[in-house]
């Protein structure tokens, strides 16, 4: 039979050199049965309410050797500070058995906070061209979501122009090339945290080109509508083209080049007498 006898709690309260340095505390500490569990209340106090705490709880049934690990409420990583903090422990499930005073051994340190990911870039990409006049559409990832960003424009190590400032870090911007901007390679996009400009990233390079010009070319309808005429009737009709005999000319209508080669004899006399 699994039994949890805690006649006499005694709460050994342990801070972390770190949690003293900082000027916390815990306080106001008490233990209870609830059934085969156990609720551990306790009170956090800090001097900067801001500061997140990393809580671990552990007991002499195991001789403090590890932490509880069957254990929910204000408990883990990023506790904030107050008072009424709650932890309840599964102890049955996780002791098979226990007689006698369980002494409690509460840590804990600053939660370290984790700063946002760096700034990628998603476009432009490597290769990528954009034209004067057109939109340059400029995507990346990472930053602060809380904070705004700046673009800068850059042509090898040079700063060109500034695109955009005090824009939310939403991770897009379309950015519109002006038309007098220079035609070239090796511009870059700076990108960076208006409060921490120190973290700022570039793009990878791309090109700048200029509008493609238009020709138009325009053929007069009426010179090409006799042309296609004069095809369709094979030349045409010409004063100076005489077809009378139609071998004299290949392009005479009924020239058959078989006929036209063959040595034609010449007809005989007709015969005065009729013979």
């Amino acid at each position: 039979m699994r039994r949890i006898v805690l006649p006499c709690i005694f709460l050994l309260l342990s801070f972390s050199t770190i949690i003293n340095s900082y000027g916390q505390s815990i306080q106001n500490v008490v233990a209870t049965l609830l059934g085969n569990d156990v609720r551990i209340n306790y009170d956090l106090l800090a001097t900067d309410d801001s500061q997140a705490y990393d809580i671990t709880i552990y007991s002499s049934f195991n001789n403090f050797s590890s932490a509880l690990r069957l254990v929910s409420g204000d408990i883990g990583p990023g506790v904030a500070p107050g008072q009424g903090k709650s932890i309840i422990w599964r102890a049955s499930q996780e002791i098979v058995a226990f007689d006698g005073d369980l002494v409690f051994e509460i840590r804990g340190s600053p939660s370290i906070a984790i700063g946002p990911e760096k700034f990628r870039f998603t476009m432009p990409t490597v290769g990528s061209s954009f034209k004067v006049g057109k939109s340059m559409p400029v995507s990346w990832d990472g930053g602060d979501k809380n904070q705004n960003v700046g673009i800068e424009l850059y042509k090898s190590n040079s700063m060109v122009q500034g695109i955009a400032t005090q824009r939310p870090n939403s991770g897009s911007f379309n950015w519109t090339v002006p038309k007098e901007m220079a035609k070239g390679t090796d511009y870059k996009v700076r990108l960076f945290n208006m409060n921490d400009p120190k973290g700022a990233v570039f793009s990878t390079s791309f090109k700048i080109k200029g509008k493609m010009p238009v020709y138009v070319y325009f053929i007069p309808v009426a010179v090409a509508g006799g042309v296609v005429a004069a095809l369709l009737a094979g030349g045409g009709s010409d004063p100076e083209l005489d077809c009378t005999n139609p071998c004299s000319n290949v392009a005479c209508p009924g020239y058959d080049v078989n006929t036209c080669t063959t040595t034609r004899l010449v007809d005989p006399p007709t015969n005065p007498d009729g013979g």
